[in-house]
Formats: structure tokens, sequence, C-alpha cells
């Protein structure tokens, strides 16, 4: 008879080993993101931040700022992000609006959501479920989270905080299940209030998918009036925070291009019927494992293939996702996946009707919607390990642990090849950042002129005289972002300007 106390010992060990594999693979991912954004994100004003600047940084500067200013929008397709005003105004007074502290909490958010992922797939999945699984399911995960597949979410500040909001997203999902696990219903009204009043329409969306679960559990694994009871009160915060919010949020700014009307939609409808029938899905499932430009770098005239190839394969996983969380009873990794999954599908939608109506279909491979996209591959990993049941045969198993294994190995290559493409355009972005910060100072030293190719990302490129005095002379004004000193120094191997 083998003594327990080597057995248990040998059980130590292994747990031991996943650890240390899993410290590795969390460090080299967060520090490869880490340390690119810090010298490669972008500091300037660009974009959608101008916007921002006009309609809430200036009345926070002449000190007229309401709280209804945090939730200001423009409009039906534009987004309420109260949380990332918060942030705005934090790097307006510590950082004179350097814009690089938003990508550095991106990166933190990332980190957070693969460490939120621990518990999730360790504690909440079936018993027996072999740690090897479990630990291919968050690595993989975690390097999805981390994946330069597009340098889009590190570069842009304001595209890198949707890991954070991403972040706390996943932390209400998980909150939701122990409430619900619990039987306990009297916390759940007042959080879905607070999640949505602090985070904006991303919690809506959230909410939703979250919701959309929990009328599952009512019809199947947690049909008891508890439950019932959780999930009335969590719809009916949803309507009150969602009336709430649209109260508080004042519609500043053009609309024209975030406009539903019917015929927006009737060209939405012929986009669908030329090429969104099989692009509107393929799209986003293909470029979550690697964006359309690195598949034509890496198989130039056959990455149509490879993307039509890697979309059913993925299309084939998703239907035997849902499979499984329909006929297994619901767990808290399984709750988990569901909802993520239904984010996921929240997103590409959101996309579809308010962006590809407007520009295209290609509109989705916008660099930042990645991180929406790579939710699918986290929650097929997380619902893996959910119910992950190894075959009796030994020779099956030792089969599918390599399958696995290399699996794993081939995913991470991939996100090797794509950390060495992400750096070697560093100096790329640095001149491109150089000459952005030296088309706001020539605008602002002569307004009624457009400097010669003036950088596309800055809105004001277009604009009149009047309104690029009136805008880059509030920056210029309040010593901010590329009028401030300390933003230069900080910035001087970055942002070269002689006055």
């Amino acid at each position: 008879m083998p003594d327990s106390r080597l057995a248990g010992g040998d059980v130590d060990s292994r747990s031991s080993g996943w650890a240390i594999a899993g410290g590795i693979v969390f460090a080299a991912a967060f520090l490869n993101a880490f340390i690119f954004v810090l010298l490669y994100t972008n500091p300037i004003i660009v974009a959608d931040d101008w916007y921002f600047l006009s309609v809430f940084l200036r009345p926070a500067l002449e000190g007229d700022l309401e709280f209804s200013d945090f939730y200001v929008y423009r409009g039906a397709g534009d987004h309420i992000q109260p949380l990332q005003k918060v942030i705005l105004l934090l790097q307006l007074h510590w950082f004179d609006l350097d814009y690089s502290p938003s990508a550095v909490l991106g990166v933190f958010g990332a980190g957070a959501s693969s460490l939120i992922l621990v518990p999730i797939i360790w504690r909440e999945s079936e018993e027996n479920v072999p740690d090897r699984i479990k630990f291919f399911a968050w690595a993989l995960s975690t390097a999805a989270l981390f994946s330069m597949n597009t340098t889009g979410s590190w570069r842009w500040p304001l595209a890198s905080l949707n890991h954070l909001t991403s972040a706390i997203s996943l932390v209400f999902i998980f909150f939701t299940w122990s409430e619900l696990r619990k039987g306990r219903s009297n916390r759940i009204g007042w959080a879905v209030i607070v999640f949505t009043l602090v985070v904006g329409d991303a919690a809506v969306l959230a909410s939703s998918a979250i919701f959309v679960v929990l009328i599952f559990c009512c019809l199947g694994s947690f049909r008891s009036s508890k439950a019932i009871r959780l999930a009335l009160y969590f719809f009916l915060s949803l309507v009150a925070s969602q009336v709430l919010m649209s109260s508080l949020a004042p519609v500043v700014g053009e609309t024209a291009e975030f406009s539903t009307a019917p015929d927006q939609m009737a060209h939405l409808f012929r986009i669908f019927l030329s090429e969104g029938w099989w692009k509107w899905w393929a799209l986003p499932l293909s470029n979550s494992v690697i964006a359309t430009d690195r598949l034509e770098h890496l198989f130039g005239d056959k990455a149509a293939l490879w993307q039509i190839l890697i979309a059913l394969s993925l299309l084939t996983l998703h239907l035997l996702f849902w499979r499984r969380f329909i006929r297994e009873p619901t767990n808290g990794a399984s709750f988990f996946a569901a909802a993520l999954m239904l984010l996921f599908y929240g997103h590409v939608i959101g996309i579809i009707l308010f962006r590809v109506s407007i520009f295209g279909t290609q509109y989705l491979e916008q660099p930042r919607y990645l991180l929406f996209y790579q939710f699918n591959l986290v929650a097929l990993m997380v619902m893996l390990a959910a119910y992950f049941r190894p075959p009796a045969s030994l020779k099956l198993r030792g089969a599918q642990s390599a399958t696995f294994g290399f699996t794993l190995l081939c995913f991470f290559a991939l996100q090797i090849e794509f950390s060495q493409a992400s750096w070697a355009t560093g100096i790329h972005l640095t001149a491109y950042y150089q000459k952005a910060a030296r088309d706001i100072v020539d605008m602002e030293a002569y307004p009624g002129l457009t400097p010669k190719n003036c950088t596309t990302i800055i809105p004001l490129c277009d604009q009149s005289e009047e309104r690029r005095i009136q805008t880059i002379g509030l920056l210029r004004r309040f010593g901010l972002n590329v009028f401030s000193a300390r933003f230069r120094r900080i910035h001087a191997s970055v942002i070269h300007l002689h006055e």
C-alpha cells in the first residue's frame, strides 16, 4: 500500500510546478506589454481625445464641471464612459494631460483579468478536472489577453483602458455568480446600479449578457424562488440604472455619423446580402486568433483560406460550447464562460449596427476591437475547464495531453511572432508621434495654415482656424500635453520639439 504522505507530497509538488509555470507565463506576458507601453504608447492628444478636451476638460479647467459631464456623449452609437473621464481628469491634474498613464492602467487591467480567471478555473470547475487542463485553459487565456496580435490596444491609451473596464466586468460576472450560488439577492440591485453608473454603457452590455445567463439558470439548474427573485431584482435594477444614466447623459457634438436612420439600416441589409452573411461572423472569429494583416504577412495569397479555416474551426467550437452549457448543470466556470461569450456576441452586434452600417464590413477589422474578439477565446477555455473529463484509456489520455500541449506551444509561438512584429514598429510609431506633436505646435503658431501631410489622427487638420485657436489655445493657456514642460521632459526620448 503506497504511503499517503508520499502521495500527498507528489500532489503538492505538481501543484507547485503548475504555479511556477503560471508565474513564468504571467510575468513574461505582463512585462512584454508593460515595457512596450512605457516605450511606445502614444502620449499625444489625438482622435476622440480632442472631443473630450472640448466638452469635458474645458469645463473642468474653467471651473464649470458638473456631475452630468461625466456622462456626456455624442448620441446613438457613441459610448458613455464615466470611469474613463475620471481617469482623464486625474491625468489632467497629475500628468498635465499626458495620455500614457491610461495605457499603463490598461496593462494592469489585462493582468487583473488574467488573475481573476485563476479562482474561476481552479475553484469553480467540476471536481477532478486535471490541473494540466486548468493550466492549459488559463495560460492560453492569459496569452490572448496580453496578445500583441495588434498594437492598436496598446499604443492607443483610450483603447488600452478597455482592458480595465473589461476586468471590472469580469469581476461583476463572478460576483453575480456568487450571489446566485448563495441564494442572496439583497445586494445585487445596488451592485448593478453602481456598476452601470461607474463603468457606463459597457456595464449595460455586460449586465445584459449576465441577465440572459441568469434566466437560463432559473429555468434549469437553479430553479428556485431565490434565483428568480435575484434575476427579477437584477432586471429591474438594470432598467433603472439605464434610465438614470440616460437622464444624466447630455448629447454634445456631432451625431450624424451615429444615426440609425432607415436608409442606414437599408444600407446595412445590402452589405449583409453582398458579403456580410459570412464576413460578419468570420472576421471577428479569425481576427481573435490572428489579425488579417498578420495573416497576410505570414501566408500571402493563402491568407483568405486560412482566415476561413480558422473561423470555421472556432464556429464549430462555439456550437460545442453551447451544447455543453445547455446539457450540463451550471457551475461557476460555465456561468462565467457563457456570460463572457454573450458579451463577445454583444460587442460584435454593436459594431455591426453602429459602425459597419456607416463604414462597411472592413471596419470589423479595426485594431481596437480585437480585445473584444478575444473574449470568445477566453470563454472557450473557461468552458473547457468547467466540465473536462479525461478519457479512461491511458493512451487516449496521453494523446490528448500531447494535443493540448502542442496547441498551447503553437499559440505561444504566434504570440512571440506578434511581439517581434510589434516591437519592430517602435521606431515608426515614434516618428508618427513626433509628426503629430509638431503638427499641433505648428497649428497653434499658424492657425490659418494646415501643416503639410497633417497627421490623420488629429481632427483639427480638417477644421477651421477659429476652432484651432479655441482648442489648441486651451492646451497652450494651461500648459497641457505638448505644451507642458514636464510632458516634454518625460517624453524627451520620443517627442523632439523646438520652438
